[in-house]
């Protein structure tokens, strides 16, 4: 099966709200890996779309679910001037799977990545673990 039939198939797995099982979301993380690219600058192939951190005290991605063709960027702003975030890529059970996370982000900080295949990303902000979003690259 190759990774476009995996997104599909996670993708109507989350619709009708099915867990998918520890053992198969560490595979689509390892894969995912390889499908997406930290930037420290602007991509000169696809669109960058802005992602908020925002809310002194009850922060919240802004959008919270976004979604992307494949080549597209995402940069993460932190403009929430009382508090650091940093964005941590999570499985749909919330833990952390590796594919990408950010340094601690001051106020005005950002951090940018870039997203080359298809499929279902996830992501938090540790510090504050209420705060999550969804990435949906077509």
């Amino acid at each position: 099966m190759n990774s476009k039939n995996k997104s599909k198939i996670a993708f109507a797995a989350i619709i009708l709200g099915i867990i998918v099982s520890p053992a198969v979301a560490l595979q689509g993380a390892e894969a995912m890996k390889k499908s997406v690219e930290i930037q420290d600058f602007a991509s000169a192939k696809g669109t960058i779309k802005t992602v908020s951190i925002v809310g002194a005290g009850n922060s919240q991605f802004v959008p919270q679910i976004i979604h992307l063709k494949a080549h597209d960027s995402i940069r993460f702003i932190n403009q929430d001037s009382a508090f650091p975030h940093d964005i941590v890529s999570v499985d749909a059970q919330r833990i952390p799977d590796g594919v990408f996370a950010s340094s601690l982000l001051e106020a005005g900080q950002s951090f940018t990545v870039k997203f080359t295949e298809a499929g279902i990303y996830y992501y938090t902000d540790s510090i504050h673990p209420h705060t999550y979003g969804t990435i949906v690259v077509i």
